[in-house]
């Protein structure tokens, strides 16, 4: 649940992030971090976790992800002292088995931050929530190690004509210049 209050303990940033998988499904560290600050002047607790958006907050042409156990957000727990800041990192993780199956998706999953209480802060009436919506875009085709390979075998034969071709040409030019 988006949840926005005036007294908020914590900030979260940025309010989105976007992982588009060009060619290849991307695997481990999406280099995608969400810091998390205390605004307070008491320590706050914060528990990480995913969840898939509520029907009717999800955005148009987006589905929930197909299993949340493919992100992981690293640390899912952290205490934060008055004025200081967390940076917590995605990790992705698609299993191989699903890429086939898996071209062409949009994905939108919360990575929800919840303030925890702790014995020294003022009791909380309510449960404070913000999330961060993820984008996630598979690739729309996959570029295999093998056309790759061939793709740069292709190249390397034509640059080695052309260096030949060019070799030629200058032997030729040369030999015509000395009649």
């Amino acid at each position: 649940m988006i949840f926005t209050s005036n007294s908020a303990s914590i900030t979260v940033q940025p309010a989105e992030i976007y992982i588009k998988m060009s060619n290849n499904f991307i695997q481990g560290n999406t280099t995608k971090k969400i810091v998390v600050t205390n605004v307070e002047n008491h320590t706050v607790n914060v528990l990480a976790y995913l969840e898939n958006p509520y029907p009717d907050y999800i955005r148009p042409n987006r589905n929930p992800l197909q299993n949340l156990s493919w992100i992981t957000i690293v640390p899912f727990q952290s205490t934060l002292q008055p004025g200081s800041s967390k940076a917590f990192y995605l990790y992705l993780t698609i299993p191989e088995k699903y890429h086939e199956t898996l071209l062409g998706k949009k994905w939108e999953v919360w990575a929800t931050f919840r303030e925890e209480p702790t014995n020294d802060s003022t009791s909380n009436t309510f449960v404070r929530e913000y999330s961060v919506r993820v984008y996630i875009d598979t690739p729309q085709s996959i570029v295999s190690l093998e056309s790759l390979r061939a793709l740069i075998s292709i190249y390397l034969i034509l640059i080695a004509s052309m260096v030949i071709f060019s070799f030629i040409i200058l032997r030729y030019n040369k030999k015509r210049m000395k009649r």
